[in-house]
C-alpha cells in the first residue's frame, strides 16, 4: 500500500508538467498565428511597411535617375524629367496595389497616366523653347514617355501579387479559425491544469512556468532571426524591394516581442497572486500555531 501511495503522488508533477508543457506549446503555436494574422493577413500592416521602409523615396530617387539619363539623351532638362511624378503619386499607387493584392486582383496595375505626363511637360518644354513639334519628334516623345511608364510599372508594383493574391483570402480566413481553435485549447488545457493540482499556489506555478516559458519563446525567435537571418544581404533587384521586404520581415519579427510583453504582464500578476497567497497562507499558519501554542 505505501509503495503505491508513493507512485501516485509522484506521478502528479509528472502529468501535471506534461499539461503545462502543453500549454506553453499551445501558446507559442498561438502566438505564431497571432503575428501571422497581424502582418501577412492585415492590408494595413503592408502600407505602414510601404511608409517606414523609405520605399516611395527611393523608389522616386531612382526613377528621377532614369528618367535624366533618358532626357539628356534627348536634350530634355533634368528639371523636366524630374516633374513627371512625384513621392505622393508612387505612395498613392502602392496603396492601390496593396488594396488590389488584399481583394484577390492578381494583375498587375498598369499606369498610363505616367506616360501621358511624360508627354506632356517634354512637348510643353519643347513649346517654350520654340521648338516645333513634327511627327518624328511627337513619336521620339512618346516613345521616351513609354520608357518612363515601363520603369514606372517596374519599380511601383507588388511582384507576389500574381502568385499571393488568388490565395490571400483563403490564408487569412485558416489564420483566423487556426487562432480561435488554439485559444480554445489553451483555455481547455488551463482549466485541466486547474483541475490536475488542488493547491491554488501550485496552480499559479505552473501557469507562472506555462506563460513564462511562451514569453521565452517570443523573445527567442526574433533575436535568433536578428542573429542569423541578414535581410541586408538579399540578392533582390531593385534596391527599393530589398529595402521593403527586409522592412516588412523585420516588422513582423517584431511582432513577438509585443505578444513577449503580454505573457511578462500575465506572468507579474500571476507572480503578484502567488506571493499574496503565500503571505496570507504564512499568516494563517503562524495563527493557527500561535492558537495551539496557547491551547
Amino acid at each position: 500500500m505505501k509503495q503505491k501511495k508513493i507512485r501516485r503522488n509522484a506521478a502528479g508533477p509528472v502529468i501535471t508538467g506534461a499539461v503545462a508543457w502543453l500549454l506553453s506549446f499551445l501558446l507559442a503555436l498561438l502566438t505564431v498565428l497571432g503575428v501571422v494574422a497581424c502582418t501577412v493577413c492585415n492590408s494595413r500592416y503592408l502600407r505602414n511597411q510601404v511608409l517606414e521602409s523609405g520605399f516611395c523615396e527611393a523608389a522616386l530617387e531612382q526613377l528621377n535617375e532614369n528618367y535624366t539619363s533618358y532626357g539628356n539623351a534627348g536634350g530634355i532638362p533634368e528639371e523636366v524629367m524630374t516633374s513627371i511624378v512625384t513621392e505622393d503619386q508612387i505612395q498613392q499607387d502602392m496603396f492601390k496595389a496593396v488594396e488590389s493584392l488584399y481583394e484577390g486582383d492578381r494583375r498587375l496595375i498598369s499606369h498610363p497616366e505616367v506616360a501621358q505626363a511624360a508627354v506632356e511637360v517634354i512637348e510643353n518644354n519643347l513649346e517654350e523653347r520654340g521648338i516645333q513639334i513634327t511627327d518624328e519628334i511627337s513619336q521620339a516623345v512618346q516613345e521616351m514617355a513609354n520608357g518612363c511608364q515601363v520603369d514606372y510599372d517596374n519599380y511601383v508594383q507588388l511582384i507576389i501579387t500574381p502568385y499571393v493574391a488568388p490565395y490571400i483570402a483563403r490564408i487569412t480566413q485558416m489564420v483566423w479559425i487556426g487562432f480561435a481553435v488554439i485559444v480554445v485549447l489553451c483555455v481547455i488545457t488551463l482549466v485541466l491544469l486547474m483541475r490536475l493540482q488542488p493547491s491554488g499556489a501550485a496552480r499559479l506555478r505552473w501557469c507562472i512556468n506555462a506563460f513564462s516559458a511562451a514569453a521565452l519563446f517570443s523573445v527567442a525567435v526574433p533575436l535568433l532571426f536578428n542573429a542569423l537571418i541578414r535581410m541586408d544581404r538579399l540578392n533582390l533587384s531593385p534596391e527599393t524591394l530589398k529595402m521593403l521586404v527586409a522592412s516588412y520581415t523585420h516588422g513582423a519579427v517584431d511582432v513577438f516581442f509585443y505578444f513577449a510583453l503580454i505573457y511578462v504582464v500575465v506572468v507579474a500578476a500571476l507572480a503578484i497572486a502567488w506571493r499574496a497567497g503565500l503571505k496570507k497562507y504564512r499568516m494563517v499558519y503562524r495563527r493557527a500555531k500561535e492558537e495551539r501554542e496557547e491551547v
